[in-house]
């Protein structure tokens, strides 16, 4: 992508000929020199900044077919919420009260609770251990 515009800002050591920017035949030593390098580098960042644009680009492609995949695969996105072990374990000691008979496993209790699945397992079996609820 080439520049397509350019401002002057006052105090810089170039100023304005005739309204326009300075040609490089315009210039005479190395001030001419560094202008035409300036404006090299500009050009060399500038297709850098397209080369970054277009990878940016194909990640979004990339990300949107993995949520398509995912969705096509009827996979699931669970939010696991921050909360303590205390309030875990009473969530989850409600919740089996409120499926009494039924069987549970720790994947419900993450779906349905939001509660981390290596947590659930662990307070399960503390449970179990209390009597609160058992084991198949």
């Amino acid at each position: 992508m080439a520049v397509s515009s350019y401002y002057y800002t006052a105090g810089t050591e170039f100023d304005i000929i005739g309204g326009a920017w300075p040609t490089a035949t315009d210039l005479t030593g190395t001030a001419g020199i560094s202008f035409q390098n300036t404006v090299l580098e500009l050009r060399r960042l500038n297709d850098k900044i397209d080369d970054v644009q277009q990878e940016i680009l194909e990640l979004k492609d990339m990300i949107q077919e993995i949520l398509n995949e995912s969705a096509d695969n009827d996979e699931q996105i669970i939010d696991v919420k921050e909360i303590d072990h205390v309030t875990a374990k009473a969530e989850i000691a409600a919740y089996f009260q409120n499926h009494h008979g039924q069987t549970i496993t720790a994947a419900d209790i993450q779906q349905d609770l939001g509660i981390d699945i290596f947590m659930a397992i662990d307070i399960c079996e503390e449970l179990e251990k209390e009597n609160r609820i058992c084991g198949v």
